[in-house]
């Protein structure tokens, strides 16, 4: 049951001028036509089920212990024009996280991985950053799918019987 007096309007069947997820006109469009052919992958109005457990999991993310108690390094990137979500509750959260990076990128909508490249660049290259290796390993994943590096692997049967299993080769 979606939560009464909600829009229950597809959000990408919206027009783009107006919208607070991208600012990139391109990509907004793609991800319509996306929903257009495949109404089944959008984005509705939240269900009552759905505003429950958010608002249980925000109660516990409020707690003061509560950051201090996650031990995983965390990248916590954020649009500096995001109109989805708190940036204030953002900054104060990641501010009490062990092991926490915080980025703002300024300009930015809610959907930063859908946004114009100059914001997109911003977050790979914290990605990059904050995980080590990254770079490295996404090179290296590249060049292992490429089909002629396939077709050479076969020839040297080093990693073939794994691409005729319809397998990747381990790395």
């Amino acid at each position: 049951m979606y939560v009464p007096k909600t829009d229950t309007s597809i959000v990408e069947s919206r027009p783009f001028l107006g919208n607070i997820l991208t600012s990139d006109p391109v990509r907004y469009a793609r991800n319509a036509a996306i929903i257009e052919a495949e109404p089944a992958l959008s984005v509705g109005a939240p269900t009552v089920a759905w505003m429950d457990s958010a608002f249980r999991s925000m109660r516990a993310m409020r707690e003061r212990s509560y950051p201090a108690r996650i031990r995983q390094p965390m990248l916590i990137v954020a649009g500096g024009s995001d109109a989805v979500v708190s940036n204030p509750a953002i900054e104060d959260f990641a501010s009490m996280l062990r092991a926490g990076s915080h980025l703002v990128i300024v300009g930015a909508q809610h959907e930063i991985l859908m946004e114009q490249d100059r914001f997109r660049s911003q977050f790979w290259a914290a990605f990059d950053a904050f995980v080590p290796g990254t770079a490295a390993v996404l090179a290296t994943i590249q060049h292992v799918h490429r089909p002629a590096h396939a077709r050479a692997c076969r020839r040297r049967r080093r990693c073939g019987r794994r691409y005729a299993a319809g397998r990747s080769p381990r790395w």
